[in-house]
């Protein structure tokens, strides 16, 4: 007897208009279906009914209040799905609002042909990249509890393998690969003397050194970072412990003797604990570090992500107060990449968006941080840069731009940016929130004035709140 397959839901309360055939068919092809709601209360029991339901299109009809209040029960039942409000203009900070309660987009009424199903592609998309990130959690936590086992079993020994549980206590308190050996090679010099140990890592490829001190255990210090380094002595006896996870060669760990008696069998025994535990810590770090790298990065294009965007802002704003320097922030916007799309397909406007954020990072310096800010809008942050400097780079990189050839699937496609600049001067107290209003603004004249231009906070833009309807 063949299983049925249910297909993964979403939850629908818009217009009946936007609801007829284009959503609908589109949800169809995509092997969802489309669930009409008209209460949160029916919202809430498909969670509870533990329904597969992975999106929500909500349409607010008088006030955001009942939409907020929905976002808090979700966020209560831990929910991750894609939630995507309808409704009328509300300003840039209630709409912000809204998305920082957890809902992935807002679309101001009306909402342009199309617009609806490219939201709800963009956050499904997004969805889907937070599940992998939580398979990753997963493989994290299993290392975890086998680190955990291991210190479980040190417990059980004598005094020098109580100091090697300390040692797996110190390892597991960090994810930096260069303290974790240090450690190693500080403990384990107070339980078995040595006068060199090495650690060997294939990906990347390292090797740390160090010398230790004999007449005062504990004592050691850095010998060599760079592979086939020679300790320039004469070896007693040397133990090798290879580090192995889930029996696979990682790596090498090597202590050495140059004096006295040679390594006996306990201390082979005490290597291959610390080998044990110096791998799972490795790989942890390894695992937490890649973990680290997804959430903050946008799938697509590898920029930085909207959620990293605001955390790294807000670190340059108080890095910007405390030291009196200015901040630039830019946000840029593809000029009718719609039309792209509709002409050339959304595969090929993906691979227009990866080839344009190269291009991007490529035109700004190390220390400045560029983002995926949403769609086909980009932000780039500049640390310790005045406005007339953030000027200059932005024209830089409009013109740049112009004159690029993009790659299409047959033909070569050529693209303009419109750009918003703001700036931080010190002392102004202007908030994160405050600055990116600004920026928007300055963006929203550009698109108004013709495109493919660069405007700046105060010049043009109009004090009251803009409305983002630029395409």
């Amino acid at each position: 007897m063949q299983a049925t397959v249910v297909q993964p839901t979403v939850m629908v309360k818009v217009p009946e208009a936007l609801i007829q055939t284009r959503l609908t068919q589109q949800l169809r092809e995509a092997s969802y279906t489309a669930r009409p709601v008209s209460t949160p209360q029916e919202v809430l029991e498909s969670l509870d009914e533990h329904q597969t339901v992975e999106a929500l299109i909500w349409t607010i009809e008088d006030s955001e209040t009942e939409a907020m209040h929905l976002l808090e029960q979700l966020r209560a039942r831990q929910s991750d799905m894609c939630v995507i409000f309808i409704g009328p203009e509300l300003g840039a900070e209630r709409v912000s609002e809204c998305l920082r309660n957890g809902a992935f987009d807002y679309l101001a009424m009306p909402v342009r042909s199309g617009r609806l199903e490219e939201s709800l592609r963009q956050g499904l998309d997004v969805r889907h990249s937070f599940h992998k990130v939580q398979g990753l959690s997963g493989q994290l936590s299993v290392v975890n509890e086998e680190l955990s086992q291991e210190r479980d079993r040190l417990k059980r020994l004598n005094h020098r393998l109580v100091l090697l549980n300390q040692l797996g206590q110190a390892m597991s308190a960090t994810h930096e690969a260069d303290e974790i050996i240090q450690i190693v090679a500080e403990r384990v010099s107070a339980i078995l003397p040595y006068d060199v140990l090495t650690v060997t890592w294939r990906q990347p490829e390292h090797v740390w050194a160090y010398l230790g001190d004999t007449m005062n255990p504990g004592a050691v210090r850095l010998q060599m970072r760079r592979q086939g380094c020679s300790a320039g002595h004469v070896i007693v006896d040397a133990i090798d412990v290879p580090l192995l996870f889930r029996m696979e060669a990682i790596g090498g760990l090597r202590v050495e003797r140059a004096q006295g008696q040679a390594f006996g069998p306990a201390d082979r025994e005490v290597m291959m604990t610390v080998g044990t535990s110096l791998a799972l810590s490795l790989t942890n770090a390894k695992a937490h570090r890649t973990l680290e790298q997804m959430a903050m990065k946008d799938g697509l294009t590898d920029l930085f992500n909207r959620r990293a965007f605001d955390q790294l802002l807000s670190q340059e704003l108080k890095a910007a107060q405390r030291y009196r320097s200015p901040v630039c922030l830019l946000l840029g916007d593809v000029d009718h990449f719609k039309a792209v799309n509709d002409r050339f397909g959304h595969p090929v406007g993906d691979a227009l968006l990866k080839q344009l954020a190269a291009l991007l990072t490529e035109s700004v310096r190390e220390v400045d941080k560029v983002a995926r800010y949403g769609g086909e809008e980009f932000a780039i942050i500049l640390p310790r840069t005045d406005v007339t400097s953030g000027m200059v780079l932005a024209n830089r990189i409009r013109e740049r731009i112009e004159r690029h050839v993009f790659m299409g699937e047959e033909a070569p496609i050529r693209l303009t940016l419109s750009l918003g600049l703001a700036g931080y001067v010190p002392d102004s107290m202007c908030t994160a929130e405050e600055l990116v209003h600004a920026v928007d603004q300055a963006l929203y004249q550009a698109k108004a004035q013709g495109r493919n231009r660069v405007n700046v906070q105060g010049e043009t833009a109009s004090q009251s709140h803009t409305k983002r309807a630029y395409v």
